[in-house]
């Protein structure tokens, strides 16, 4: 345990000084997610239209990039229902522009 928290320490004392920029590519490296393809469900004006997106990595702001299949990035957002997540369904999708 003791083991665990000097790393965590020496992580966290970095992220706090330089936040997370020089901790990414280690983030990267036991990141799980990237090129899994999830379902985006999008619920606005009443209806609901899915879309089925490729996670690439992070935002700046720390939500999921994805790619559509037409090229289009966007930034997901959960939408807190926890067996949607199981499925890969998820919330909220913002376009945007990098």
């Amino acid at each position: 345990m003791s083991s665990f928290f000097n790393k965590f320490e020496e992580y966290f004392d970095l992220f706090m000084l330089q936040g997370f920029q020089p901790l990414e590519d280690l983030y990267y490296k036991t990141w799980l997610h990237s090129g899994q393809r999830v379902i985006v469900q999008d619920n606005s004006l009443g209806q609901s239209v899915e879309n089925v997106v490729t996670i690439q990595g992070l935002t700046s702001s720390g939500y999921l990039l994805a790619v559509g299949d037409d090229g289009q990035l966007s930034e997901l957002h959960p939408d807190g229902n926890r067996s949607r997540i199981k499925k890969r369904i998820l919330g909220h999708e913002d376009e945007i522009e990098l």
